[in-house]
């Protein structure tokens, strides 16, 4: 690696991986670096924004309603108070019609209160939760060949093309069966993005900065979350809700397409230039005086597929043992997270 000491070049070869040079390149945070890492953690926004949507763009209101029938009118007399009668217990098992027997008087559309997925129906609601999930499940499944195949950046790119028209797909959806469909494909696609985006921000830091790396991710979590309560907040049509959401998603394009692609990528394809390309333009943004001129790239090769990959497991037991405890966790904490946020339990 050429060192430059002054006006001195310390001139020697050196064989190093894309890690060693990221390790002796990028080693601690500048302005330069904050705004790359703030402006390429954009495409975090959507994941939670589309996650988390159904929480309300299908609420229901149970105690936004009010009698017009004179049945209604009787069983309103009858009960204890009108605050308990104007509850879910009170719609729901009196079997009263809308429209019939009374009217919604939330101020705020619902795909739940539109198409009559209340009450015994409830659980219509929870399945359009469930369709985007095993949606992201098989994302998940398939995403690894995607970024071995086109890359990181490049797969994260494809999952947001797959993600933003059938977001909008989901604001346009007429009937429950079309709103399922669309849900699933965006789940499909969201996974692909988000998961490619965390590579490719894995494979362009330096082992010192990963952990701190993925504050900006998790931050912008976070604030796509208060996002999405401020734009639920704002709009009184749920349809709103998922252009607003698809609106987030083109302004979570223009990283995916101006960053570089990851320079592990580059060197797997065989891609040396553009590898080092890469690695030169990071260190001048992390202000580091080190040239890529006298450095030899160099990689382990390995067979780029699932099921080869699968192997790597036997070969590394560690790892298998803290994925499986990752995985566990995960699924555990999401399970409790997502029943209690889109009421899983009303499926039975």
């Amino acid at each position: 690696m050429a060192l430059k000491e002054g006006n001195q070049v310390l001139d020697m070869i050196e064989r190093l991986s894309v890690e060693e040079v990221l390790d002796r390149g990028v080693t601690k945070l500048n302005l330069k670096l904050v705004f790359l890492l703030s402006f390429s953690s954009l495409t975090c926004l959507p994941w939670v924004l589309n996650v988390m949507s159904p929480s309300f763009a299908g609420d229901i209101r149970y105690n936004e309603w009010r009698c017009v029938s004179e049945e209604c009118f009787v069983l309103l007399r009858e009960a204890a108070s009108e605050e308990l009668f104007y509850s879910q217990e009170g719609l729901c098992g009196n079997d009263l019609v809308e429209n019939v027997d009374f009217i919604w008087t939330t101020s705020k559309t619902t795909y739940s209160v539109e198409w009559g997925l209340y009450c015994g129906r409830e659980a219509g609601s929870t399945v359009i939760t469930s369709v985007s999930l095993l949606g992201m499940f098989l994302g998940m499944l398939v995403s690894t060949a995607v970024y071995d195949q086109v890359g990181r950046k490049r797969g994260a790119f494809l999952g947001a093309l797959i993600t933003l028209p059938t977001t909008v797909a989901t604001a346009l959806a007429p009937n429950l069966e079309i709103m399922l469909v669309s849900r699933f494909i965006a789940g499909f696609g969201i996974v692909i993005q988000f998961m490619g985006y965390v590579c490719w921000l894995m494979e362009i830091s330096p082992k010192c900065l990963r952990n701190l790396n993925l504050l900006f991710v998790f931050f912008n979590w976070s604030s796509g979350y208060f996002m999405l309560i401020g734009l639920s907040y704002a709009v009184d049509v749920w349809r709103y809700i998922y252009y607003g959401i698809a609106g987030v998603y083109v302004l979570a394009l223009p990283p995916l397409i101006l960053l570089p692609e990851s320079p592990r990528f580059h060197l797997i394809k065989g891609k040396d230039r553009e590898a080092r390309k890469t690695l030169q333009l990071l260190s001048r943004v992390a202000g580091s005086n080190i040239t890529m001129e006298n450095v030899e790239l160099v990689h382990k090769t390995q067979v780029q597929n699932f099921f080869e990959q699968i192997k790597d497991f036997k070969s590394y037991p560690v790892m298998l043992k803290e994925t499986l405890t990752i995985m566990s966790s995960w699924f555990l904490l999401s399970l409790v997270m997502y029943g209690y946020f889109f009421t899983w339990g009303k499926l039975s």
